[in-house]
């Protein structure tokens, strides 16, 4: 479905420490705009009843699932810059 790569998870993990509570990555599509797909990511302490859940085994990915089709192959890196997401997706209307 997707992949965090090391450093990015890295990064997540970390995050999830400074919070100090159990924490899950919530990740969806935030918006299509200008040929573009925006995304969201967030830690979130709660799952909703509707969210789709990929256990990656280190974390738990919940995401909405109207996003779930757009999202699959979906890469996730981390650079000094922050998060990068590359989704190998052609862009289609949502």
């Amino acid at each position: 479905m997707i992949n965090i790569t090391q450093t990015a998870l890295d990064m997540i993990k970390k995050m999830q420490n400074d919070i100090e509570e159990e924490t899950f990555l919530r990740f969806g599509i935030q918006s299509e705009c200008c040929n573009e797909i925006s995304y969201a990511l967030s830690l979130s302490k709660k799952k909703n009843a509707e969210d789709h859940i990929i256990d990656l085994g280190d974390i738990i990915v919940l995401v909405h699932p109207s996003d779930v089709r757009f999202i699959k192959g979906t890469v996730i890196d981390y650079s000094a810059d922050g998060m990068i997401i590359k989704n190998p997706n052609p862009l289609v209307s949502i």
